[in-house]
Formats: structure tokens, C-alpha cells, sequence
């Protein structure tokens, strides 16, 4: 099966990865544990740098075209590397959810939400806004 580097700040679901090696054929590649580390711990302070992206891109250059690249996580750095694979041939993907809420009033009157996140799809990061001119 051809790999599916992940760059996400949770472990894969058994879904997520039965959904992989049945639509895609692929299997999920985990990055080494500093970059995993680093990808869950991105400041949402200062600037957005090359510097800042090097750990990702560094693991992701061993991916051979072609591959998948799951990538979710901090917009701005998601964005960047998303451009950064589909220009050396990558295939980007994201992960689709359905959520169910549920409220909870408190005696304190507050109000408490509880997400539960179930997996739909895979899709894949389209590399430019032609597809919009499909009229699907």
C-alpha cells in the first residue's frame, strides 16, 4: 500500500485508518515523535517563518510523489504546507467530521457543549480554484 504521511494533532482514528486502505489504498506513516511534538505545539503567537515549517517540510521531503499527505492543524501552517506538497507532487488531503452537540445547562446557569466528532471522508485539497469553474 502506498504511504499516507500525517501531520495532525491527534492519533488516527480506526475509521480514519480503515477509511485510508479502503478508498485510498494507502497506510498511514507517522512522523517521528520531535516532529509530531512540534506540530501539536505551534504558538498561535508571532510570525509565521520558514524557520517555523522546516521540521514539517524536512520530514515530508522523504514522501515520493504521489503520496498522500493528511495535513490538519494550525490554519496558516496547514495552508503553507499544503502549497509546499502540491508542488513537489504530493497528493494533500483533510480528514471530514459530522458533529454532534450536546448542551448542558449548569446550576450556575452556565452552559456546557460536549462535541463528539465522528468521521465522514477523506478529501483532497484542491491545488488552485479551477474546480470552481467545473460548475459541479
Amino acid at each position: 500500500m502506498p504511504p499516507c504521511y500525517t501531520l495532525l494533532n491527534h492519533e488516527p482514528t480506526s475509521e480514519q485508518r480503515e477509511d485510508l486502505r479502503s478508498h485510498w489504498q494507502a497506510e498511514i506513516v507517522l512522523p517521528p515523535e520531535e516532529v509530531k511534538q512540534a506540530w501539536a505545539s505551534i504558538s498561535p503567537e508571532g510570525e509565521l517563518t520558514p524557520f517555523l515549517l522546516g521540521p514539517f517540510l524536512a520530514w515530508l521531503e522523504e514522501a515520493p510523489p504521489g503520496s498522500l499527505v493528511w495535513v490538519q492543524g494550525e490554519y496558516g501552517v496547514t495552508y503553507q504546507v499544503v502549497k509546499w506538497a502540491v508542488g513537489r507532487g504530493l497528493v494533500p488531503l483533510y480528514a471530514t467530521t459530522r458533529r454532534d452537540v450536546v448542551e448542558e445547562r449548569m446550576p450556575d446557569n452556565s452552559v456546557v457543549k460536549r462535541m463528539v466528532f465522528r468521521h465522514v471522508q477523506f478529501r483532497r485539497y484542491e491545488p488552485d480554484s479551477s474546480f470552481l469553474e467545473r460548475g459541479e
